[in-house]
């Protein structure tokens, strides 16, 4: 049968799963998305993601044509049709088929699209190692802590990274502020304190930065939520970055300049460790009660 969605309550064929091109999410961005793995089968942080996702359509006034518990579901239904070993999952919510062409519209029914697919882990080498990182412009607006479908910016910084055979591009306002990558967010190690520019309109709360987050403290690693600038990137003695699929990347270069002693810093390696450990004992938990 090969790869199956679900499209607005229907599992279909991935080659038959059509949207209207009157959808506002084609025509305009204008929806939400979220992106999670699994671990043995099992989504991880699936609630973490569903709620930002619900704070991110009631921030953005988008209707949610289903309830949280029928969009678990069908993730969990999109899972057993796909059957992949481990899986990338995808939940894309979008305002809905404009009706009348105006570039607001309400009280139209949404649409709500759920993929998987294959997960392709990164190298192992990355991680023993450390990657590559450049800096660019950040060209975003500011609702930047909505996983909206308006990716341009994100899209272009990502492609600015591969031209420069860089793993990610990491984004830096006009002032100077370090914001977060085009696809994870970013913290660096100065005089042993472990920082991470605040959640806000420019940085997404993201929910493995939220894990490392509560790891640190339980480790008792000296941590602050404050600005970073450029410069505190080549000072820093580590620098990593975080999101679902990658978990706890290293970074042993920025732009040109080395961090460090361009390999994984110690703070960064006991961090990843500790992730790893702590998916683990949830994984252990959650097969454990089913």
């Amino acid at each position: 049968m090969g790869e199956v969605v679900y499209l607005n309550g229907r599992i279909v064929p991935k080659d038959q799963a059509l949207v209207s091109i009157d959808d506002r999410g084609f025509m305009y961005g204008d929806g939400v998305f979220e992106t999670l793995r699994t671990y043995q089968k099992v989504p991880f942080r699936l609630g973490a993601h569903l709620n930002r996702l619900l704070d991110s359509l009631k921030a953005l006034d988008i209707e949610l044509s289903l309830t949280p518990q029928e969009i678990q579901k069908a993730v969990l239904e999109t899972l057993r049709a796909n059957d992949f070993d481990e899986a990338v999952i995808k939940i894309t919510v979008t305002r809905g088929n404009s009706s009348k062409r105006g570039l607001f519209e309400s009280g139209i029914k949404s649409n709500v699209i759920i993929t998987a697919s294959q997960l392709e882990p990164y190298s192992t080498d990355f991680y023993s190692r450390g990657v590559k990182v450049i800096t660019v412009e950040d060209q975003r607006g500011g609702i930047c802590n909505h996983k909206s479908l308006n990716y341009l910016p994100n899209v272009l910084a990502r492609r600015s990274a591969e031209e420069s055979q860089a793993f990610e591009a990491v984004m830096v306002t006009r002032r100077g502020f370090v914001t977060e990558g085009s696809v994870s967010n970013v913290f660096a190690v100065l005089d042993d304190i472990i920082m991470t520019p605040p959640a806000d309109k420019k940085v997404l709360a993201g929910t493995t930065r939220q894990v490392v987050l509560e790891l640190a403290k339980g480790l008792g690693f000296r941590l602050e939520e404050d600005a970073l600038i450029k410069q505190d990137l080549f000072a820093a003695s580590e620098v990593f970055l975080t999101n679902s699929l990658m978990e706890i990347m290293p970074v042993s270069q920025v732009d040109d300049s080395s961090i460090g002693d361009g390999r994984p810093g110690r703070l960064t390696s006991s961090l990843l460790e500790n992730y790893r450990r702590f998916v683990d004992s949830w994984l252990d938990k959650v097969l454990t009660k089913s």
